[in-house]
């Protein structure tokens, strides 16, 4: 990954805490009518991530789209080793498909 493993675990034990908040407020009746207050204060929960994680970290965990691989040139030459189609499988050289992740009926 792009962001240390520290992080990334830090990162989703405050995701966990405030989920499992969110989960005690909504089933316990006493204490629902704290739920909006609590959404609302996950604002301010996600402002002091930044002296926690620094900015490149946070754009990382943050992304919204979906992130290429680390190793994009590994990704590309796996892509295209890996036939498509019948015609791709037939312009092969002789004993070069890798039938390892080929899956069995």
């Amino acid at each position: 990954t792009r962001v240390p493993y520290a992080s990334l675990h830090k990162y989703t034990l405050i995701q966990a805490v405030c989920f499992v908040v969110l989960y005690v407020l909504t089933s316990v009746s006493e204490v629902a009518v704290v739920f909006p207050f609590f959404m609302a204060s996950l604002v301010f929960v996600r402002k002091a991530l930044k002296w926690v994680f620094t900015e490149v970290e946070l754009a990382e965990l943050d992304a919204h789209e979906d992130l290429p691989p680390d190793d994009e040139d590994a990704s590309e030459q796996k892509e295209e080793k890996t036939p498509r189609n019948l015609e791709d499988v037939e312009k092969l050289p002789a004993g070069s498909l890798d039938l390892s992740r080929a899956i069995s009926y």
